[in-house]
C-alpha cells in the first residue's frame, strides 16, 4: 500500500511539471509569453491537463480499451515526440547566429550528433517493438 501511494505521488508530481513544461512552451512557441507564471503558459498547461483528463475518462468509459494497451499507446506517442524534440533542438543549435560568440567546436558538433543518432534509433527500436501493441488495441491483427 505505501509503494501504491509513493508510486502515485510520484506520477502525479510529474505529470503537473511536464504539464507546466508543455504549456509554457506552447505559449512561448505561440509567441504569447515565455513565463512561467504567465498567462498564456498556465491556459496551455490547463489545456494538455484537459486533453489527458479526456482520454482517460475516454478509456475508462469504452471498456474495449485495455488500460495497458492506453499506456502503451501513450509511451508510442513518446517514442515519436522525443526524436522530434532531439532534431528541433538540434536545428536551433547548429544554426549559425542562435549561438553567438560560444559557438560550437566541431569536435562537440560531431558528438552531438552522434548522440542525436543514438537516441533516434533507441527511440525507432522502441517505437517497432509497441507498434504490434498498437495494432492490437486499434484491431488491426493480432
Amino acid at each position: 500500500m505505501v509503494f501504491c501511494i509513493g508510486f502515485a505521488a510520484a506520477a502525479f508530481s510529474s505529470f503537473l511539471v511536464n504539464a507546466m513544461i508543455g504549456g509554457t512552451l506552447l505559449a512561448d512557441g505561440l509567441g504569447l509569453g515565455d513565463d512561467l507564471n504567465g498567462r498564456a503558459a498556465r491556459l496551455g498547461s490547463a489545456l494538455s491537463l484537459v486533453i489527458g483528463m479526456v482520454v482517460a475518462l475516454l478509456v475508462t468509459v469504452w471498456r474495449t480499451i485495455d488500460f495497458a494497451q492506453a499506456l502503451v499507446a501513450a509511451q508510442a506517442g513518446t517514442l515519436l515526440a522525443i526524436p522530434l524534440a532531439i532534431v528541433s533542438v538540434l536545428v536551433v543549435l547548429l544554426r549559425p547566429g542562435t549561438s553567438g560568440v560560444r559557438r560550437l567546436r566541431i569536435p562537440a558538433v560531431v558528438f552531438v550528433l552522434v548522440g542525436t543518432a543514438v537516441l533516434v534509433a533507441m527511440a525507432a527500436l522502441s517505437f517497432t517493438t509497441t507498434l504490434d501493441a498498437l495494432r492490437r488495441m486499434l484491431g488491426g491483427g493480432p
